[in-house]
Parts: C-alpha cells; sequence; structure tokens
C-alpha cells in the first residue's frame, strides 16, 4: 500500500478515534462484543473450559486493556502502543491501573498464555479449551505449576484468576 496515506490515516484516527465515544459506550460495547464471542466459544466448545476466548480469560484481559487504553487516549497519546503487556505496563505507568493490580494481571495474562500454548503442544491442534480428563489435567498441572501439583490444584488456580479477571473493573456482567 501508499505509506505515506497510510501515515496519514493513522494520523486522522488519532485526533478523531479518542473523542468519539465516551467510556460508558466504550465499556458497553466491549460487554456487547465480549457476550457475542463467549456465546460462540460456549456453543462450539461444549464442557471444557476456553482459556482464551472463554468468559474471564485471556480475551477478556485483552478487551479490558484495549477500553482503558480507548478511555485515556485523549489525555495520553502515548497509549497508542501495540500489545497487551505493553500496553498494560504503560497504564501502570501513568497511574491508570494501580501497580498491584497491573502485576496481578499480568501474571495472570502469562499464565494463561502459557497454558494456551500448553494446550496447542498437548495434542497439536489449535485449541484453547482443557482437557476434562483428570490425568491430562494433572499432566498440565505438572507442566504449568510444578510435579508436586494435580489436575484439581490447576482447576483451582485458573477458577480463582478468572474470578480476578472477572471483577476488574467494567468487566463484570
Amino acid at each position: 500500500g501508499n505509506w505515506y496515506l497510510g501515515f496519514q490515516l493513522i494520523d486522522e484516527l488519532h485526533t478523531i478515534a479518542p473523542s468519539r465515544f465516551s467510556p460508558d459506550q466504550i465499556v458497553s460495547h466491549i460487554r456487547y462484543l465480549r457476550a457475542a464471542a463467549i456465546r460462540k466459544s460456549s456453543r462450539r466448545i461444549g464442557m471444557g473450559i476456553d482459556i482464551k476466548n472463554g468468559d474471564r480469560g485471556i480475551r477478556d484481559i485483552e478487551f479490558w486493556v484495549q477500553g482503558l487504553q480507548l478511555m485515556h487516549i485523549r489525555d495520553y497519546p502515548s497509549l497508542w502502543i501495540r500489545g497487551t503487556l505493553n500496553a498494560l505496563d504503560h497504564l501502570r505507568h501513568l497511574g491508570i491501573v494501580p501497580a498491584k493490580l497491573a502485576l496481578t494481571v499480568r501474571d495472570i495474562y502469562l499464565l494463561f498464555r502459557r497454558l494456551e500454548h500448553f494446550l496447542q503442544l498437548l495434542d497439536d491442534q489449535q485449541t484453547h479449551t482443557l482437557p476434562t480428563h483428570e490425568v491430562a489435567l494433572t499432566a498440565l498441572a505438572k507442566r504449568l505449576l510444578g510435579t508436586t501439583f494435580t489436575g484439581t490444584d490447576l482447576i483451582d488456580v485458573i477458577e480463582s484468576y478468572r474470578e480476578i479477571v472477572g471483577s476488574l473493573p467494567g468487566n463484570s456482567q
């Protein structure tokens, strides 16, 4: 494409995008998009927890961070950055997200991403769904958490993290 036109478009977006929507509209639209994605994911997946697209998973963290970027970009144009972890760190640096919360969300995001990669290696498939068999869950737990952990321990950790993700400001439904 034309680089000059591309940069012109980006400059134009920088001026109009931040002023277009109120924080309430951003939150409302994110909730709408997430609900639609969760409905689609739950129809497709069935019984296992979808760590990426399911409720209180990777996508909810990404949407939360992106929503905060959109809400504050008018005052902080430096929030026009890519990458969830980069943006989260910048939101922390600006004081928009408290340091302790930012570090907690970062740790959850990294564990969920590692889990996603292990799930894909487990069956050599593009999957994001936890197995329902205890043997497979325990194997994942040992790889992710350490050799003394069980599948039940893994589910407990995931559920506690999903509770935190669900309690992020604007994420409760």
